[in-house]
């Protein structure tokens, strides 16, 4: 992965300075499959650890936020604050 950062980073450069287009960013596209298996694990791990909220995690999922999903909270389950 670091040699994609790197290329993305060289490819920025040349839209957003050489072709003045501060705006614009190159975007890798269809190499972004993801397990989803593994996808829940670490957000799990890192919603569990405080790193990302409940909120942060259903937006990388492209779910709605709790409370706008139409739905309430089930039955039994509470809200954990987050440690720091």
């Amino acid at each position: 992965m670091p040699l994609k950062a790197w290329i993305k980073s060289a490819l920025d450069h040349v839209v957003q300075a050489c072709l003045s287009e501060p705006d614009l960013e190159f975007v890798w596209v269809g190499d972004d499959a993801v397990d989803p298996l593994q996808q829940a694990q670490t957000l799990n791990i890192l919603v569990g650890a405080g790193i990302k909220t409940i909120a942060e995690a259903r937006a990388e999922l492209g779910l709605a936020p709790e409370g706008k999903a139409g739905r309430g909270r089930r039955e039994g389950t509470e809200e954990r604050p987050v440690r720091r």
